[in-house]
């Protein structure tokens, strides 16, 4: 006897039954063009990091501890935490930019500003009274760290230099 095995129907022309159509969130709301204001940026910047996040999520870590300073020219002004915040968020500028236009409708120029009291401040450097009393104040230095250099610059009467 002939063993039939179970093969599946084929119909022609017929597909089989795709998955539904998925939809994506809805998108925010815009606002009029003219209404991009700091308080309105203030108001809804949850919104902003959050489309940033959908995006890029170690950016919105780094925009969440940054804050809307100031609206000036039509460029939004953020103050930036600390610096490594601030190299991160300047190579992304244009993330943010596009985040705002998603829930304003237009694109805004983005400026980083770093806190002042966070961004190390350079030490001035004591001005020199004249290169001769330079010279000998590095001189005594050098020979008092090391015995032997100071012994030889005696006995040979060399200069040291740098």
């Amino acid at each position: 006897q002939p063993q039939e095995t179970a093969r599946p129907l084929e119909r022609r022309g017929e597909q089989p039954p795709a998955d539904p159509p998925t939809r994506p969130p809805p998108p925010p709301t815009m606002r009029d063009v003219g209404s991009l204001t700091l308080e309105g940026i203030q108001a809804r910047w949850t919104e902003v990091l959050d489309i940033v996040g959908r995006k890029k999520r170690v950016l919105r870590e780094a925009l969440s501890r940054a804050v809307p300073d100031s609206l000036r020219d039509g460029a939004l002004t953020l103050e930036v935490a600390n610096a490594i915040d601030l190299e991160g968020l300047e190579r992304s500028r244009s993330t943010i930019s596009e985040a705002i236009a998603e829930l304003w409708g237009q694109r805004t120029p983005v400026v980083l500003a770093a806190k002042a009291s966070e961004l190390p401040t350079p030490a001035a450097e004591p001005q020199r009274l004249d290169q001769r009393g330079d010279r000998q104040e590095r001189l005594q230095g050098y020979r008092a760290k090391d015995q032997a250099l100071d012994t030889a610059a005696e006995l040979l009467d060399l200069e040291l230099t740098d």
